[in-house]
């Protein structure tokens, strides 16, 4: 509008500038106020530009802030996304070395199942391997006192044979003795005993409770009240005592090598009528006769057993002292050797006269090469 009015007056020419002048005026007037009203504007314009710079201003740092937040966010993102992955493959690292000390964990599971196994099996075999050995042990000595039981009844009945004593197969009475011979119309029972096991501390012990239960014999009747337990010889002098003197009946512990002079003594009572019929000096003599029997076979078994263990020294000794060469060259001579002392034949007596004779032929080439 004011480029108009300015406009306007340009183009008008004096005379319409004169008498149209009041109409200029009004018409400047009226620009006057449009420009009053466009500076009223343009100050409204620019305070409200200042305030939407002071807002864009605003606006822009609190962006920047944004920025920056967006920004520190974004690093932490970048850093918890980075430790995620991180953890993710820990993680893995730890589900795979789970799963490899599972697979190791079975693994010894299983070798400890196999080791088990092996061991009880191992542990079973040597168990039974020590079940054997005890069973093979007990078989042994059960044979071993067999062994010792037939060979008394075989001695027993050598000597009844050569004595004429009557050897009992069946005994009229109950119970079943190992042996039993029948003297002056009474039942002698001879009842062999032998060590249950190789340990013979206990030997004493069982020795005295197999003369107790003696008395199942001694009470009835027709029995002698005498009772005799034969036993092997090297067990001898494990024993306190040999005879036991019960109240109403008497045990005597005798060896093999006893048993002669004990039917010789017990024969010989048939002679007399009655016991009281012996005189005291035959009396001693009987006595005399069976104790000469005990102290030399007692004797003999002491000096066995001392030579024995002498022996074991010697051997013990150049087993430790003698030198490999010579020890392995003794051992091919021992192979090489072999002892046959004479053998006993059943039914044959061995004469006393043949004894003598031996001895003097022994002690001769004795006093030959001066041994003695």
């Amino acid at each position: 509008m004011i480029k108009m009015f300015l406009r306007g007056i340009g183009e008008l020419n004096l005379w319409q500038r004169v008498f149209g002048w009041k109409k200029i005026r009004i018409q400047g007037q009226r620009c006057q106020e449009q420009i009053v009203l466009i500076e009223r504007v343009v100050r409204d314009l620019e305070s409200e530009n200042t305030d939407v710079k002071s807002v864009n201003k605003q606006l822009a740092f609190e962006r920047d802030q944004l920025d920056k937040q967006v920004e520190i966010r974004n690093s932490k993102i970048e850093a918890l996304e980075k430790y995620i992955s991180d953890a993710r493959k820990q993680i893995a690292g730890y589900e795979n070395e789970k799963e490899n000390r599972l697979k190791e964990h079975d693994n010894r599971i299983a070798r400890l199942d196999q080791a088990r196994i092996s061991y009880e099996t191992k542990e079973k075999s040597i168990h039974d391997d020590k079940l054997r050995e005890v069973e093979e042990y007990h078989e042994a000595m059960k044979k071993k006192w067999s062994v010792h039981e037939n060979e008394v009844e075989e001695v027993m009945r050598l000597l009844c044979n050569r004595h004429e004593v009557f050897y009992e197969d069946e005994v009229p009475f109950r119970g079943k003795p190992d042996n039993t011979v029948e003297i002056c119309d009474e039942y002698v029972i001879f009842d062999a005993k032998c060590p249950k096991t190789d340990d013979l501390k206990n030997f004493p012990a069982y020795i005295k409770s197999e003369a107790e239960k003696a008395i199942k014999y001694t009470k009835l009747e027709g029995v002698r009240n005498e009772v005799f337990l034969v036993i092997p010889t090297n067990t001898v002098e494990h024993l306190p005592k040999l005879s036991f003197d019960m109240a109403n009946y008497k045990v005597f512990v005798i060896t093999k090598d006893a048993l002669e002079p004990v039917i010789i003594a017990l024969k010989k009572r048939e002679n007399y009528e009655y016991l009281e019929q012996l005189s005291p000096e035959e009396r001693e003599n009987i006595c005399r006769v069976i104790g000469k029997f005990f102290h030399s076979a007692k004797r003999k078994v002491q000096i066995d057993l001392y030579f024995i263990q002498d022996m074991l020294d010697v051997l013990s000794s150049s087993q430790n002292q003698l030198p490999d060469t010579m020890l392995d060259e003794a051992h091919r001579f021992e192979k090489a050797e072999k002892l046959n002392p004479p053998m006993e034949k059943r039914s044959k007596e061995i004469p006393l006269s043949k004894l003598e004779e031996d001895y003097q032929k022994v002690k001769r080439d004795a006093d030959l090469r001066n041994v003695i």
